[in-house]
């Protein structure tokens, strides 16, 4: 798959998530690269294969448990959180 490809798909999981947050109120930033492709290239970055967005703490909670119940036949959310990061990253797949 080139990197073309995978950008349609995560153009479609961005804008389910955006209107997931949308119907929950939940707020969120794009960051990084998503963000710098979104001002520098109104859109990806070429080489670009993944979302970056933060969201507050609270709205994070609140996400992982309304997006598992709602959303659970199409995506699936992988946590990689350590101890050793202040972060928590969680990945919509």
């Amino acid at each position: 798959m080139d990197s073309k490809e995978i950008q349609k798909e995560l153009l479609k999981i961005v804008k389910d998530f955006d209107a997931f947050c949308t119907k929950y109120d939940l707020t969120y930033f794009l960051m990084g690269g998503s963000a710098l492709g979104a001002m520098r290239h109104r859109g990806f970055i070429p080489w670009d294969d993944d979302i970056d967005v933060f969201m507050p703490y609270h709205d994070y909670h609140k996400f992982k448990q309304l997006f598992k119940n709602e959303n659970s036949k199409i995506y699936f959310l992988q946590e990689e959180n350590s101890t050793n990061w202040p972060l928590f990253i969680t990945q919509v797949r």
